[in-house]
């Protein structure tokens, strides 16, 4: 069993799509250039999956300089809280990897800030 990968839905601005809607304004270069959520369900053993900022297949307009992964909800209790950390981060994903396998058939709900 695998922890498929989740395409992330904005929560601050417009959805990214190709060519690239993104949040901007002042300070950019401080604030997240985009904002958006995934929803993974675990398998109880594996330890990463993808967070598709589109779709898994379609880029965004720039590679972010770095990203911030924060577990935000879900009902998995696992072990306490496993926190997710960052892996490859490209223009088209970002790998979640997790401290604890997310438990089999519960979610871990995922922040995912882009910064330029």
């Amino acid at each position: 069993m695998a922890i498929p990968s989740q395409n992330a839905v904005a929560v601050v601005g417009p959805n990214l799509a190709t060519g690239g809607a993104y949040v901007s304004g002042p300070g950019d270069a401080q604030e997240p250039a985009w904002v958006g959520v995934a929803t993974f369900t675990g398998d109880g053993a594996l330890f990463a999956s993808n967070a598709n900022f589109i779709d898994g297949t379609n880029a965004i307009p720039f590679i972010p300089s770095y990203v911030r992964v924060s577990r935000v909800g879900g009902n998995d209790t696992n072990n306490g809280v496993p926190f997710p950390t960052v892996g490859a981060l490209n223009n088209v994903a970002v790998t979640v990897n997790w401290t604890v396998a997310p438990a089999s058939a519960k979610t871990q709900i995922t922040l995912i800030e882009l910064y330029k």
